[in-house]
This record gives C-alpha cells, sequence and structure tokens, in this order.
C-alpha cells in the first residue's frame, strides 16, 4: 500500500500541467545558461589571450555604460509590456498583445534614439572628463551604435518570455550578444591584429546588432502578432498613459536594480587601473555561477506569476512560489558550494594575475547564494502590482551601495567592492521576500473573507 501511494503521488507530480511548464522552462533556460556562461568565458579568455587585461577592462566599462544607456532608452516599457503581454496570451487575445507590442516597440526605439545621438555628442566628454582615461575613448565613441539595438533586443526578449517561449528568450538574454561579438571579434583580430585594443567593444556592437535582428525575427514569426498598421481599426486595451504608469516604477527600479549590480564596477573604474576592473569583472562572472539556479527560476516565474495573478488564481501562485523557491534554494546552495572549492583554479584559467580575485569571488558568493534562497520574490512585487514596494526597497539598497562603494573601494579595492555588493544584495532580496511573502497573505485573506 505504501509503495502504491508513493507511486501515485509521483505520478501525479510528474502529470501536473504546472510541474510540467516548470520543469520544462526551468531545464531549457538551464541549458541556455551554461551554454551563455561558457560563450562568457571564451569571450574573457579571447580578450585577453588576444589583447589582454587592460583590454578586459576597456570592454567592462563600455560594457557598463551601454547596459546603463540602453536601460534608459526602454524607461522601463519592456518591463511593462511583459506584464500585459502575459495576461493576454494568457487568455489567448492575440490582437492586444500586437498592440501593446508595437505600441511599445515604437516608443523605445524614439527614446533610445534620442538619447544615443546625445551621447554620441558628449562621448568625449564622457571618457576625458568624467573617467579620465583617454585609453577608453574610442570604445565609448561606439557606445551610440549599441544603444537603439540593445534596448529594442530587450523588448523581444522580454516579450517571447511572456508568451513562454523560454528557450528563445534563454538564449537572447544569455548567450546571442556575445556568441556574435565572438565572430566579429574574431575577424577583427584576423584584419587588424593586436594594435586595435578596442576591438571587444566593436565586436560587441556587432553582436548586439546581430541579436536585435534574429529577434525581431523569431518574435513575428512565433507570436504572430503582424505589423504595427494591422487591426488598425481595434483599440488597445491599455493606454499609453497606463503603460507608462506601470512603466516608471519600473524604470526607478531597474535603474536602482542597475546601480546594484554595476556600481562596483563603475567605482572601481574612477578608483582603480584599468587592468583591476579586468580581474574583478572576471571574478564576478565566476561567481554567478551560483546564480544560474535562481536565474532559470526567475526566468519562468514572471510570466506564471503574472497569468496566476492577474486572473485572481492566489492558492495557485502561493504553491507555485513555494515549488520555485525551493528549487532556486537547492540549486544555488549546492552550486555556490562547489565554485566556492573550485574558485582558484576556475580563475587560474583566465591567467595567474586573476587569482588575485579569489577573495572578492567568496565574498561574492555569499551574495548570489543568499539570492537564490530568498526566491523569485521580486519578479512576485513587480507582476502583482507592488512595483512602488520594490521601488522602496531598490531606492534603500542602491543608495546604501553608492555610499558603501565610496567609502570601501579606494580602502580596500575590489575586496570592497565585493563586500558593499554582497551586503546589498542580502538586504535587498531578505526585503523583497518579506513584502512579497505580505502583499499574498493579505490577498489571500481579503479573498477567503
Amino acid at each position: 500500500m505504501n509503495i502504491n501511494f508513493r507511486l501515485t503521488k509521483l505520478n501525479n507530480i510528474c502529470s501536473n500541467r504546472e510541474n510540467k511548464e516548470i520543469a520544462r522552462g526551468s531545464f531549457l533556460s538551464f541549458l541556455f545558461k551554461i551554454a551563455g556562461i561558457a560563450t562568457t568565458y571564451v569571450y574573457i579568455l579571447l580578450i585577453t589571450r588576444l589583447y589582454g587585461v587592460k583590454s578586459l577592462g576597456i570592454f567592462s566599462i563600455c560594457l557598463t555604460l551601454s547596459m546603463l544607456f540602453a536601460m534608459s532608452g526602454k524607461l522601463g516599457l519592456d518591463t511593462a509590456a511583459l506584464k500585459y503581454i502575459s495576461q493576454y496570451n494568457h487568455t489567448k487575445n492575440i490582437v492586444q498583445v500586437s498592440k501593446i507590442y508595437w505600441m511599445t516597440w515604437i516608443r523605445i526605439f524614439f527614446y533610445s534614439t534620442s538619447l544615443a545621438i546625445f551621447i554620441y555628442i558628449i562621448a568625449d566628454t564622457i571618457a576625458l572628463v568624467l573617467f579620465r582615461k583617454p585609453e577608453i575613448l574610442p570604445g565609448v565613441r561606439i557606445i551610440p551604435f549599441v544603444i537603439v539595438p540593445m534596448a529594442l533586443a530587450s523588448l523581444n526578449q522580454e516579450s517571447l518570455r511572456a508568451i513562454k517561449k523560454f528557450g528563445y528568450y534563454s538564449f537572447f538574454l544569455t548567450q546571442s550578444n556575445l556568441l556574435f561579438s565572438i565572430v566579429g571579434l574574431l575577424v577583427l583580430h584576423l584584419f587588424f591584429g593586436r594594435a586595435m585594443v578596442s576591438a571587444p567593444v566593436f565586436a560587441l556592437a556587432f553582436g548586439v546588432s546581430m541579436t536585435f535582428f534574429f529577434s525581431q525575427a523569431i518574435w513575428l514569426k512565433n507570436a504572430k502578432v503582424g505589423l504595427p498598421w494591422d487591426n488598425r481599426t481595434v483599440e488597445p486595451e491599455v493606454s499609453s498613459r497606463r503603460l507608462f504608469k506601470v512603466a516608471l516604477p519600473l524604470v526607478l527600479a531597474n535603474s536602482m536594480n542597475f546601480i546594484m549590480q554595476w556600481t562596483d564596477t563603475l567605482s572601481l573604474s574612477f578608483f582603480c587601473p584599468v587592468w583591476l576592473v579586468g580581474i574583478y569583472t572576471t571574478a564576478t562572472k565566476v561567481a554567478n555561477l551560483a546564480n544560474i539556479p535562481y536565474m532559470v527560476i526567475n526566468s519562468i516565474a514572471a510570466p506564471m506569476i503574472s497569468g496566476y495573478y492577474g486572473n485572481n488564481h492566489l492558492t495557485k501562485l502561493k504553491i507555485l512560489m513555494k515549488k520555485l523557491t525551493v528549487a532556486a534554494t537547492v540549486g544555488g546552495v549546492l552550486t555556490g558550494i562547489v565554485i566556492f572549492l573550485l574558485g582558484e583554479q576556475i580563475l587560474l584559467l583566465f591567467g595567474q594575475q586573476f587569482t588575485r580575485g579569489v577573495l572578492a569571488l567568496d565574498i561574492l558568493l555569499l551574495a548570489r547564494v543568499g539570492q537564490a534562497i530568498a526566491g523569485p520574490a521580486v519578479a512576485m512585487l513587480q507582476m502583482t502590482g507592488k512595483e512602488h514596494t520594490f521601488k522602496k526597497i531598490m531606492i534603500i539598497s542602491a543608495t546604501l551601495n553608492i555610499f558603501l562603494n565610496i567609502i570601501l573601494v579606494p580602502l580596500y579595492g575590489i575586496e570592497g567592492a565585493a563586500i558593499a555588493t554582497m551586503i546589498c544584495i542580502l538586504l535587498m532580496n531578505i526585503a523583497s521576500r518579506f513584502a512579497s511573502t505580505k502583499h499574498l497573505h493579505q490577498r489571500l485573506f481579503k479573498e477567503i473573507i
């Protein structure tokens, strides 16, 4: 009887539609995360072997600035589109999916193009006055050509995520940019040799552009939304004003999230030599291996949370959150232990001087494991109407991160940057977990009453 009961229970778990969706989405995301990380390491190895650690530092600074400006050009609209496209896709309303997508696409194109023109004009000021590093000037001048395709590719990624095309989403998010960049880098090295130290930035521009074109084609093929002028007689149910009302708190929250992720790199760029930025960047990438389970779970969590919450399936949402949190915790802890034991050997692959980042790596690992234990709390807040709560958490965490980096980086270098990042990531995730759990319990209580 006991064996039959267990077999029946196992069969029910395996046949559950939600469990199948989680497993399928997680498996695809996991494969692409691993492939994406492998691509990242190949690109870093190519840069260090072909151009040296200084070139890696230049690339890290320019990549950070490109992401900052692309994020500013999106104004949070890609995340807002994710929310509404998920809800309309859940009810199979393709016409409204099309309306939301193209409304967002046009606005992101306009804003990011305007910003790119402005950055092109002030590129010399950024390199020579703000950072006081003439060696990054050629790379900074290419950044404006990255902003628009990076912003629109982000919209395409989030839209594919919204219609649960997790494989495509994961590929474009984790692998596509650098995969195409590797091709561009090898071609540049073939024609110009080692003299072009900003070649990795030029290759990045090529990679981002290719990602945009391919993601656009994949989205149009899979979503079947048609072109902007199709269904002109149908009015969008979500107005432009409503879209911005959701997007603006998200852009502030995402800006704070960007500050959380990249303040350490920018602080090191101001206070430390370029080569040390390259070492810290590599340590960060290795530490992010422990973040794979969290990223995999988070990538499939948002559209499922939005679908359940938007259709008032709160009990199912509570069960879903428990499942996702347990999966992220187990995966994060196990991966963190492995990276802690092998960290120095992994850094040694990039060169002897990269072992300078071992202690920073260990500190960053603590942050990533803690983030995994908190589960998809951030996605829960963003997808259930608690954008303002998440915004407040991010403002506090990001402000503290800036303050700690200004104090700790001049004193302790890359270890100071790692400590600041660890403290703020743990604070953000603990607060998000508490707020999301409280919000869900309050909604369930109201439903019962």
